[in-house]
């Protein structure tokens, strides 16, 4: 809703889209226009549509919104906008005195706005307000002077209310005190309060009686009880005395009350102690307990300390001075005085020492000479930080930081970041300088290792009747200690399944069977991971096989002659197929040769017996030996 000839502004916030936009617009009120912005939005500033001007004609309007970014992108938005005029508003005639036990009746009106209007009030006891006419009624049934009522109407544009009805008056022309209470007074300032009384069938008097100060005295006709000052012999001391309204009649109304009566507060010398610069200091001022609070210390003369103040620590009375020092000093001489909770004059001044603010040495909190290390290619973030000193503080950073890292001083730190792209030992040097021109320095080394990689590329198969280990090899990586573990979290690996009949050594990669050995023939496709001291992660898939273990079935070879052609075939079995068959031990007849089929062909050279051994691997890489003896004649 938008009131004509008043202000209007709207957010319409969006999100997405590429910067710059801009905006088409239909459908708007005349002096309404659209645009785009970049304004404050929850999180942080954010683009919207931005709805303002002055609306000039009633009327109810049917807008068309769209937002264009630089890429091409748009989104629209319709809606409704209605212009209404007057504003919302509400009256009553003159109020008539509500009195306790007769009936009263006052008629609100409500004017302008738009919609629906619902009536509401804020009303002494008894009384009640009709939501839908806003017709005020009842019988009042409680006596006394009211704050805060008023009646109010709402509508789809807000709220408007008005004042009325602050007091209800007694029945049978009785008295009674919208007074309840007295504020406390001090003796260097004069007292003033308004007594209330309503009701009575005649105008009212008042008088005081029992135990009060010699100069306050109250206005009989007009009920100001006041003093221009009350004496030092008047406080501190409290009173408890009555104050009575009567018509002259016979029913006069007592309010019995309690005045308490104050003197300044009084400073006490002390001793201070000293401070560090960027430390927390707190002192507290003796003070009289007789003075009314808060009590603060107000500076007459002399300078405080940078980044001191003078306050009412606790708000009830007890004067110090707190602050975090921001430069070294001293002594600093200064003259207080104090002002109580109304104001009251002094009555002393009192000067007071802080013989020193001294500086902490500057000291960097990370001993060295090491900062956190990193491999190529991992994210890193580290920081050198100070303590001590007096802030602000500059820095400078020379030597040699690992390629592709920075460093960024923003107060107390240098923050370290990026992303090394050269392994190394790089040593750079520290400077910090203080507001009074204090330094430290102190130089650190980050150690850049190769990036983590697995080297070993694929597992041997294993002997489902044999125990099987095999280590994961690996290379770089950073920081102290790895962790290895089985994974399937990588979609690259194939039919994934976590091993239940291995197990990897989480410090030192062996991958071993578990139980030992396994019962069946199997294979298993899994991942492994290893993660550096300093987070970086690596990884491989494997398939690993475990079959039975094979055998070689030719038990012996027959003995051959020189000259003689010889053919013999190896045969394995059990294991996986095929077999690839090598020469692992002794020497073959001269002239006779194994080929990878396990065949031996030749023609025999010469005369002799000659022992070899020969092995079978199959597909899965389980190996299986035999030696031989020939003899060639």
């Amino acid at each position: 809703f938008a009131l004509r000839g008043a202000s209007y502004s709207r957010y319409l916030y969006f999100n997405e889209g590429l910067d710059p936009y801009t905006v088409t617009a239909s459908g708007l009120p005349p002096g309404v226009s659209a645009s785009v912005a970049i304004v404050p939005g929850e999180g942080g500033p954010q683009p919207a549509l931005v709805l303002s001007g002055t609306p000039t004609v009633v009327g109810n309007y049917k807008p068309s919104l769209t937002v264009h970014d630089s890429i091409g992108g748009s989104a629209t938005l319709k809606g409704s906008l209605t212009v209404y005029f007057p504003a919302l508003s509400i009256s009553t005639p003159t109020v008539p005195p509500a009195v306790v036990g007769k009936p009263f009746s006052l008629q609100a009106t409500a004017a302008g706005g738009f919609g629906q209007r619902t009536f509401g009030a804020n009303l002494p006891p008894g009384l009640t307000i009709d939501p839908a006419t806003g017709l005020i009624s009842g019988i009042p049934t409680q006596a006394g002077c009211f704050s805060y009522t008023q009646a109010y109407v709402t509508d789809s544009t807000g709220f408007a209310s008005v004042s009325l009805l602050d007091q209800v008056l007694p029945a049978a022309s009785g008295i009674v005190f919208c007074t309840q209470g007295l504020p406390p007074g001090d003796i260097s300032v004069g007292y003033s309060q308004q007594i209330v009384a309503i009701g009575g069938a005649a105008a009212l008097q008042y008088s005081l009686s029992g135990t009060y100060p010699a100069s306050l005295t109250i206005s009989a006709t007009t009920g100001l009880l006041s003093s221009p000052a009350f004496t030092s012999q008047e406080g501190p001391n409290t009173y408890n005395f009555s104050i009575t309204a009567t018509d002259g009649g016979n029913s006069p109304a007592t309010l019995s009350v309690t005045l308490s009566v104050y003197r300044p507060p009084t400073l006490s010398p002390t001793t201070l102690p000293s401070g560090t610069v960027d430390s927390l200091y707190q002192a507290y001022f003796p003070v009289s307990t007789s003075a009314y609070p808060p009590i603060t210390p107000v500076l007459v003369s002399g300078n405080l300390p940078n980044g001191l103040y003078l306050y009412d620590c606790n708000g009830n009375g007890q004067p110090c001075i707190y602050g975090y020092p921001t430069s070294a000093g001293g002594p600093f001489t200064f003259t207080l005085e104090a002002i109580d909770g109304f104001g009251a004059s002094p009555a002393n001044q009192v000067s007071y020492t802080i013989p020193s603010i001294a500086t902490i040495p500057l000291t960097f909190n990370n001993p060295g000479p090491n900062l956190r290390p990193s491999e190529v290619g991992g994210s890193y973030s580290d920081y050198v930080s100070i303590s001590g000193g007096s802030q602000p503080y500059n820095w400078s950073v020379t030597g040699v930081l690992p390629p592709g890292l920075t460093a960024e001083a923003n107060g107390g730190y240098v923050h370290i970041t990026g992303t090394p792209t050269t392994a190394g030992s790089f040593t750079s040097t520290y400077q910090v300088t203080d507001s009074l021109d204090a330094q430290a320095s102190i130089s650190y080394t980050i150690v850049v290792d190769p990036t983590l990689k697995i080297t070993t590329q694929a597992l041997p198969g294993g002997d489902v009747t044999e125990s099987y280990s095999q280590p994961i090899a690996i290379t770089g990586g950073s920081g102290t200690g790895n962790n290895f573990f089985l994974t399937c979290s990588r979609d690259v690996v194939a039919y994934c399944q976590l091993p239940g009949g291995i197990a990897i050594d989480a410090n030192t990669g062996v991958i071993t069977t578990s139980p030992t050995p396994l019962v069946q023939v199997t294979t298993y496709h899994f991942g492994v991971e290893v993660q550096d001291g300093d987070g970086n992660l690596a990884w491989a898939a494997y398939s690993l096989y475990f079959a039975d273990v094979p055998a070689v079935q030719t038990t012996s070879l027959p003995n051959a002659g020189v000259g003689s052609s010889y053919c013999q075939s190896l045969v394995a079995g059990v294991g996986t197929g095929p077999f690839t068959w090598s020469l692992t031990g002794g020497s073959l007849p001269s002239g006779v040769v194994l080929d990878q089929y396990g065949h031996l062909t030749g023609t025999p050279a010469a005369t002799g017996a000659y022992s070899f051994t020969v092995t079978a691997t199959d597909a899965a890489g389980l190996t299986a030996t035999h030696a031989y003896t020939v003899v060639v004649t």
